[in-house]
């Protein structure tokens, strides 16, 4: 097996743990980064980035990893909490989760990675994401489960041609951390899929993500 370097969202909870210590198993470099997305806690009773922090630091510790702490605080309040205030102004109640995916875990924490030179990400979500091939003469654009998504949040989901040879990136499944089946170039698009379990089912958590974040 062709041995890569992963850089894995690390939040010293279960799901990114598990998926770091998976790919570390399975012999590929691993790098892990926790993301600090809020500045200073408003509230000593909540759990603050500090020991959240901590906790992603002994896991990387028992693990066997590098860990690096990066801010993107000030990513998170213009891409997405500026958003959910707008939202809220209009009388709407919005889902930070499902932007904060988008905008920085799958592109602020993207971008970051490969500064790094990583040729794969990883995170703790758990994302079935299937290629299809595409026809011959039509264009691979993306195609998205919306049945979770609103009207006007599908209306805004982005589609974009699958993308080049020259950003090999790959949201990883965190059950199997694969190199890509094929190492020549791939003209279809990516699906993302319903859950096994819809009782456990929080596809729509990324149906925003375009076709260059699902590869």
């Amino acid at each position: 097996m062709h041995k890569q370097r992963i850089v894995v969202g690390l939040s010293g909870g279960v799901d990114s743990a598990v998926t770091a210590h998976l790919l570390k198993q399975q012999g590929h470099e691993v790098i892990g980064i926790f993301m600090k997305n809020w500045e200073d806690d408003d509230d000593s009773e909540f759990c603050s980035s500090n020991i959240d922090f901590v906790d992603a630091a002994a896991v990387a510790d028992v693990i066997g990893i590098q860990i690096e702490h990066v801010n993107f605080a000030a990513d998170y309040k213009d891409r997405v909490f500026a958003e959910f205030l707008r939202e809220y102004q209009a009388g709407r109640t919005p889902n930070p989760d499902i932007l904060c995916n988008a905008e920085i875990k799958f592109k602020a924490f993207l971008d970051h990675a490969m500064r790094l030179g990583a040729e794969k990400i990883a995170t703790g979500h758990y994302a079935r994401v299937r290629r299809v091939a595409a026809p011959s003469g039509s264009m691979p654009f993306g195609h998205i489960d919306e049945s979770h998504a609103t009207a006007r949040d599908s209306a805004r989901v982005r589609r974009v041609a699958a993308p080049s040879d020259s950003i090999p990136f790959g949201h990883i499944d965190e059950s199997h951390a694969t190199a890509r089946d094929s190492a020549r170039p791939f003209d279809g698009h990516y699906q993302l899929l319903k859950g096994l379990d819809p009782a456990k089912d929080q596809s729509y958590f990324l149906h925003r993500l375009n076709q260059s974040q699902l590869s």
